[in-house]
């Protein structure tokens, strides 16, 4: 979805004049603004539209630049908000492909009816916080909260076209009736002179927007008479009148866009610029000479890609006379998906399965949810199309915005184009890019988590070029990384790109030179993003517009999980105990809790326990270990280097999860191999997802970690937040938990579903509750090349 640089050539008519140097300049900002300040716009998808207290807020999120390319972010940042607008909980998780995955746990005790979800990236940051991803979170509780009866007014809006209403020039009036909450309102009325003469009526045409005709007189002021929905009678002035200036029509077809711009008498605007772009690239731009009051033109968006133009219209001065945005559906922002039902079973507990297809042989990257279908009745509410395509790129509150992708019908179009005429789009200033200045870079892209700082007490002069500091990381299950961290003249040292989660401990020590370790004192800086942003509640997060029907079901589950719940906890503490009394470990699940952490405790693997193995000894190392052992695995040796592929693809490679080289991993000497992992395709802890799975080798330690770095300082860092695996039962097999009534309204969550040309269906097993008779199941996701998909299908 990429668009081409300079899509359409510079007009050249007999109304046109010469590209002035002004022009070439804003043009060559503009580009320099489209490779250096790309930003970001962001989707979230949530497994349900609804929660409980006690319940788990499972989340995907997806990034894509404003071009539509893939994000090169790597931190992700959470929060939960509290109705005050402060933050109440912050999670940092890393971006994989473009995506990343978590949870937040809403507590029992919660007496919040409402939540804030925020989520940025630091890029982000440096542009209008107004764009950060938002989205209200409605807690239901079992025993419903009373609730605060809130008188609502109907409040009208007018919005001329282009932004400009002149004395004497025909012009389009827009404009949108909404609650106090942003809702929409019907509403009915005429437009009045100040003499109170009729001059025409007008009524909403979809969600309180509409449009009205109007040719202002001079000396005439006019007023709008409405009703509510409540048959009252209402008064809006609207907008004053501009005595001299331009007017600026609109017209969208599907084959052009075409415009119409008509002035006022006088010298000053014989002369004006119109250009259009699109991701921050110019897809049009004209010189325009007046001869006559009128100039029409057309923009063709034949070359042009989906999304939304920004058509904005200066004088010769560069300074913006009028601005109209209008959205290009070309239908080319999506990829084909399937999901096919293979075996259905609504019954209690029963086994369901389902495939999950992607034709395509491009790379996509995809997330599943199943709920119970009632949880959301009728409501166009948000999804990945409308958020990437539409919302991420508008101010304020859209309502029902997956309505504008469900239809290609005329009057979807036109309904669309009246979001366009009245809602905000000023991700530019103008003026400053006229003059070459460019937005500031407070926060540069960050390359996955740092240990970085600063070292005190020692003259800089005596800091040599050779200074090193040894950083020894040491996480909790006793996994370690070691690196080695340069240290400038400041005193200044940074290691980036690292990935580790929860709290680690770093050990440090400065390399021969022992007099830094006595008189050096080292602090390193915060690992992640930890500065609080200053975003404004926004009553409008308040409402909840589901139907009634899906608020009762909604309720119904929350009182049965407020009722399941002790019941679970008493059953889970019982059955530790147990296990702490009867349960004896395998020897692999020891080596597994003791080595593996992070993405790497997957339990779709082949494990060789090392240690306990006699004939492990005889092999020269690794790859000479695993041959024959894997299946599809193939593993080569010839002039003197090792091949090893898994089902077409390399495998990444990793020492103590560190990523290394195939030299690296075949001079390990196998008597210091402790345990190792052949992790099945894709693995998203791997750079571009790990098409080939991975090798994850651990190294023999001692059973005291503390051991191994005996005698040197430490510090307790904080890493990634830890992710939190859903829980899907088998009812197949015997499990005591299977006692308690299932009340699960997510039946079933998978963040990450990965395809490719050799992977193209993916099957999917789950067990229905005891209470759901209909399940709803919606798919969503990217492709490696920013396209989007969406399924969503009833089981029933």
């Amino acid at each position: 979805m990429k668009l081409t640089k300079n899509l359409l050539p510079f007009l050249v008519l007999g109304l046109f004049y010469s590209l002035p140097a002004a022009s070439q300049k804003l043009i060559e900002t503009l580009d320099t603004y489209n490779t250096s300040f790309v930003q970001e716009k962001m989707y979230v998808h949530f497994d349900k539209p609804v929660y409980s207290s006690g319940e788990t807020i499972w989340f995907k999120a997806y990034l894509l630049n404003s071009n539509s390319s893939l994000s090169t972010s790597t931190n992700f940042y959470a929060e939960l908000l509290n109705e005050e607008g402060t933050v109440v909980e912050r999670k940092v998780y890393p971006i994989f492909e473009s995506s990343a995955t978590g949870s937040f746990d809403i507590p029992q005790q919660t007496k919040s009816n409402h939540l804030l979800f925020r989520a940025y990236t630091t890029w982000m940051l440096n542009f209008d916080t107004a764009f950060l991803f938002t989205k209200p979170i409605n807690i239901l509780h079992p025993v419903p909260q009373a609730k605060e009866i809130q008188q609502t007014t109907t409040q009208l809006r007018f919005f001329p076209e282009g932004g400009n209403w002149v004395t004497g020039l025909p012009a389009v009036l827009a404009f949108k009736a909404t609650d106090n909450n942003g809702l929409p309102k019907t509403i009915s009325g005429v437009i009045k002179n100040t003499a109170g003469k009729v001059i025409t009526a007008f009524n909403s045409m979809h969600d309180g927007m509409g449009k009205v005709s109007l040719d202002p007189l001079p000396n005439d002021a006019y007023y709008a008479e409405w009703k509510d929905e409540n048959n009252q009678v209402q008064k809006t002035t609207l907008p004053a009148q501009e005595k001299t200036g331009l007017a600026l029509v609109i017209t969208p077809t599907a084959s052009h866009i075409g415009f119409t711009l008509t002035r006022t008498e006088g010298e000053q605007l014989k002369k004006v610029q119109v250009v259009a772009q699109m991701f921050n690239q110019v897809a049009y731009r004209a010189n325009i000479n007046f001869k006559e009051s009128q100039v029409s033109g057309a923009i063709p968006v034949n070359k042009l890609v989906s999304g939304i133009l920004q058509l904005t219209v200066f004088d010769s001065d560069w300074k913006p006379l009028a601005e109209r945005i209008v959205f290009i559906n070309k239908n080319d922002f999506e990829f084909s998906s399937a999901v096919n039902l293979l075996d259905k079973n609504l019954g209690k507990r029963g086994k369901n399965s389902i495939e999950i297809e992607v034709p395509d042989t491009l790379k996509t990257n995809l997330s599943l949810s199943i709920t119970d279908a009632g949880l959301l009745a009728g409501n166009m509410e948000e999804n990945i199309i409308s958020q990437l395509m539409l919302t991420s790129d508008l101010r304020g509150y859209i309502h029902d915005p997956a309505y504008y992708f469900s239809s290609s019908a005329d009057s979807v179009r036109e309904h669309l184009d009246l979001v366009m005429l009245t809602n905000g789009w000023r991700r530019y200033n103008w003026e400053q890019l006229a003059q070459g200045i460019l937005p500031t870079i407070k926060f540069p892209r960050e390359n996955h988590l740092s240990l970085q700082g600063n070292i005190y007490g020692v003259d800089g002069s005596k800091i040599s070029d050779m200074t090193q500091l040894n950083l020894f990381i040491q996480a909790k299950d006793s996994s370690h990384q070691f690196l080695i961290a340069p240290v400038d003249k400041t005193g200044r040292f940074a290691v980036n790109g690292l990935l580790f989660f929860d709290t680690v401990k770093v050990f440090y020590q400065f390399n021969k030179d022992a007099r830094l370790d006595r008189k050096a004192t080292v602090k390193f800086d915060p690992n992640t993003f930890r500065k609080d942003i200053e975003v404004p509640w926004n009553p409008s997060f308040r409402f909840f517009n589901n139907s009634i029907y899906s608020t009762e079901r909604n309720q119904f589950f929350a009182v049965k999980q407020n009722e399941v719940l002790p019941l679970y906890d008493k059953k889970v503490k019982t059955l530790k105990e147990v296990v702490v009394k009867t349960k004896v470990k395998s020897r692999e699940e020891e080596l597994e809790k003791r080595y593996a952490s992070g993405l790497f405790q997957t339990g779709h693997a082949r494990s060789f326990n090392i240690v306990d193995d006699p004939f492990a000894i005889s092999s020269m190392n690794v790859l000479n270990y695993l041959q024959s052992r894997v299946a599809g695995l193939l593993i080569s040796f010839s002039g003197g280097s090792y091949t090893v592929t898994r089902r077409g693809d390399a495998p990444a490679l990793f020492i103590d999860e560190m990523q290394v080289d195939m030299d690296q991993l075949a001079s390990l000497p196998m008597s210091d191999v402790a345990y190792v992992k052949v992790i099945d395709p894709p693995f998203i802890g791997a750079m571009g997802n790990g098409p080939g799975g991975a090798i994850s080798v651990y190294t023999r330690r001692g059973g005291d970690a503390k051991s191994t770095a005996k005698g040197l300082e430490q510090r307790l860092l904080t890493g990634y937040n830890m992710l939190k695996q859903f829980y899907s039962p088998d009812y197949a097999t015997f499990n005591p938990l299977h006692e308690i009534e299932d009340v699960r309204s997510t039946l079933y969550w998978a963040p990450y579903i990965l395809t490719d040309k050799t992977n193209k269906k993916i099957k999917i097993e789950f067990y229905n509750n005891d209470v759901s008779q209909s399940l709803r199941i919606v798919l969503e996701g990217l492709n490696e090349i920013g396209q989007v998909t969406r399924v969503e299908k009833v089981i029933q």
